[in-house]
């Protein structure tokens, strides 16, 4: 194994410390994007499910939402469904400062592209179904 030297040592534990990961997983990135190849470690994927639980979570609180599912595969160009009970306004508009509150946390290095619908509403039993999230929450009323 090639020695690395110090000062790009100290560059990558400033960037993976920024990033949110460990430098081995940030030099499986760079190698990988170098060999054009998906890599076999996925930080942004875990950061992006870390948002998207904390986003779960925060929106769960908001009085209207009934439920939040995280599906295992983006639908409709959205990466997480939020149901709400009935159309209102501010329910929608705090699910989208919660959106834009996660994001900023993680630096806008990830996206939460949530698809709001009503309760009944034919998508919300597509995504339950097709999801095999098995942490999935659901605020009762």
């Amino acid at each position: 194994m090639p020695t690395i030297p110090k000062d790009v040592e100290e560059m990558l534990k400033e960037e993976a410390e920024r990033s949110g990961v460990t430098v081995e997983e940030l030099l499986v990135e760079i190698i990988s994007r170098a060999l054009n190849k998906p890599p076999s470690l996925k930080p942004a994927g875990r950061r992006l499910s870390e948002a998207l639980r904390e986003f779960r979570e925060e929106v769960l609180k908001i009085e209207g939402v009934v439920d939040v599912v995280i599906p295992d595969e983006e639908f409709h160009e959205s990466n997480v469904l939020v149901v709400i009970s009935r159309v209102d306004l501010r329910v929608i508009e705090e699910i989208v400062k919660a959106k834009f509150s996660v994001e900023e946390r993680y630096r806008d290095e990830i996206t939460i592209n949530p698809y709001i619908a009503l309760e009944g509403e034919e998508v919300v039993s597509k995504v339950k179904e097709a999801s095999r999230t098995s942490c999935r929450i659901r605020r009762l009323d």
